[in-house]
């Protein structure tokens, strides 16, 4: 045990291990009222602070022996205990209950509080570097401006629990959430955790891992996930204004009703992220912040040949109804993304990858997609009139053109009743297409390979 038992004994002001001020029948229940703790007579206050500081030492010695299981070792009990200011590294607190307590400003690095019920206490200004919190009942605690570095945190409780106190027959409710409000939690493990509107402002994420997480309603707003993992995070109504999500990793993140206003996702991985439903009752929605940067960052890619930004990858995205016309999309991967209802007009989609993606409905009229892969794409009723799919040539990586044509390929895709009126169709691949009802008026089908393609009533 690396314990500085000094802090606990006659040196310095013993902290009270038993509740100060508190009045009688304090209990703690969750957000629902399940689970309530049945009130609690506080126990009769130390009056000498050595007898106490002896007290609480032997209380945690012997919380050593019982999670050793060694003879004589009892489990901790701490309920509202101040143990502010107190060094107690290395220690473990596994099972203990902490309930209420005060642990601010402590040195607790690699201390474990794992499966330990910590309902309603602070950790306010501590180190817990390293620290470990595994199914821990975290609810209402209070990490605000606590150094978590490589902290683990897996599957811990981290919802909002409600204080319910009673005093004079009256009772008197507080709704807690849990807050990490300036808190480092770099390369925290935070996996799996319950955290619905948990506090996250201005806090350190840099290359922590919240992945399959439940963090609804969840507040970051400035907060630095740089390099973080979301994967399967689940961030319905989150608020994420300002955060920084540079790099960080948002596969099958869900998204829906998520703030990201002014948010910086440079570089961020959101394949398969789901953005919910945004088209409005009229016209179409804006590509949220998030996609909106993703493009951006594409952009940059473009122009520069790939020297500085990175290529646009929503493979598997959902994000439907949105306007995302007139974008630099040449390259782009959407690969089996939902992007029904969307409008691309005005859009460079050359060379672009659609393969499998749902366009159903989609307003691509007079888009330049030359080289465009839509096979298997469902794009049933989508509007193409004068679209330019025809072939593209090979360019070198010096520059040289090698006289090679790549064509559009829309093998497998489904045109029931498009739009393909004046569209350049010269050379794609429309094998096993379904063109039943669409309209071909006036297209340039030279060279098109329709081997096993369904025209039935497709006006040509």
């Amino acid at each position: 045990m690396a314990a500085d038992w000094a802090a606990l004994d006659g040196g310095t002001p013993a902290p009270s291990a038993f509740a100060a001020g508190r009045p009688r029948g304090w209990r703690a229940a969750s957000a629902g009222g399940a689970g309530a703790r049945p009130g609690r007579r506080a126990p009769r206050r130390h009056q000498d602070g050595s007898t106490m500081a002896a007290s609480l030492l032997g209380a945690i010695k012997a919380h050593q022996l019982f999670v050793n299981r060694k003879s004589g070792g009892t489990r901790l009990s701490l309920r509202n205990a101040n143990l502010s200011g107190a060094s107690l590294s290395q220690l473990s607190f596994e099972k203990a209950n902490l309930v209420a307590c005060n642990l601010s400003r402590c040195h607790l690095t690699e201390c474990r509080f794992d499966f330990g019920d910590l309902f309603g206490s602070s950790f306010e200004s501590s180190n817990l570097t390293g620290a470990s919190f595994r199914k821990a009942d975290l609810r209402g605690v209070n990490f605000s401006r606590a150094t978590l570095v490589r902290a683990a945190l897996d599957e811990a409780n981290l919802a909002p629990g409600m204080v319910v106190r009673t005093e004079a027959g009256a009772e008197s409710h507080t709704l807690l959430s849990a807050s990490f409000h300036q808190a480092d939690l770099g390369e925290a493990r935070l996996a799996n955790i319950e955290a619905r509107e948990a506090d996250f402002r201005r806090a350190s994420l840099v290359g922590a891992d919240l992945g399959k997480s439940s963090l609804a309603r969840a507040n970051f707003t400035k907060a630095d996930l740089t390099r973080a993992s979301l994967r399967g995070a689940r961030l319905v109504s989150a608020v994420l204004d300002g955060a920084v999500l540079v790099g960080a990793d948002l596969t099958g993140a869900d998204l829906t009703g998520a703030s990201l206003v002014g948010t910086d996702t440079s570089s961020a991985i959101l394949t398969d992220t789901v953005f919910g439903k945004t088209q409005p009752r009229s016209g179409r929605a804006p590509p949220p912040p998030a996609l909106r940067a993703l493009f951006d960052d594409h952009r940059r890619w473009v122009e520069t040949s790939g020297a500085s930004g990175g290529r646009a990858v929503f493979d598997g995205g959902l994000a439907e109804g949105l306007d995302l016309s007139n974008l630099d999309l040449r390259g782009a991967s959407f690969r089996e993304a939902v992007l029904r209802r969307s409008d691309f007009r005005g859009s460079a989609l050359t060379l672009a990858t659609f393969a499998g993606a749902d366009l159903r409905g989609c307003l691509m009229s007079g888009c330049a997609m030359p080289g465009v892969n839509l096979a298997g794409a469902n794009l049933e009723g989508a509007r193409l009139r004068m679209a330019a799919l025809n072939p593209v040539e090979v360019i070198a990586p010096d520059g040289r053109r090698t006289g090679r044509w790549w064509p559009a390929d829309l093998s497998g895709a489904s045109l029931r009743f498009a739009d393909l009126r004046g569209a350049n169709l010269a050379g794609a691949r429309l094998a096993g297409a379904d063109l039943s009802g669409a309209t071909l008026t006036d297209a340039d089908l030279s060279g098109c390979d329709f081997a096993g393609a369904n025209l039935e009533d497709a006006r040509i």
